[in-house]
């Protein structure tokens, strides 16, 4: 996957204006993490995994995904492999689309999802 460097920065200078100069962005700069989040880490090397913030860390940045499944072969977190999840998502089993947002995120240095 191959994400442009001046893309990246000039993500990175919409949200820092955004925080900047918005009174509603900057209130929000901490922000309650959901009850499970997927920490993707902040390199390639990082694995991918489903995280349940505790109370210490349940305050940092994430990005929000809205995305469309599609219709079959969907990676999902069931009873049976939630602890699985915890440890590892493979990611060969993470659809592209994603693999792509996952990226981007950690290249923006943020490693919740």
């Amino acid at each position: 996957m191959f994400i442009l460097d001046d893309a990246v920065l000039r993500i990175r200078q919409w949200l820092r204006k955004c925080m900047e100069e918005h009174q509603e962005c900057s209130m929000n700069l901490k922000t309650p993490l959901p009850r499970r989040v997927v920490d993707i880490g902040l390199s390639d090397a990082d694995k991918v995994l489903l995280y349940e913030p505790g109370q210490s860390d349940a305050w940092s940045p994430y990005v929000a995904v809205s995305y469309c499944w599609g219709t079959q072969g969907n990676l999902m977190t069931t009873k049976e492999n939630i602890s699985i999840h915890k440890r590892q998502i493979e990611w060969k089993l993470i659809p592209s689309t994603l693999q792509e947002t996952i990226s981007l995120t950690r290249k923006l240095g943020i490693r919740d999802i």
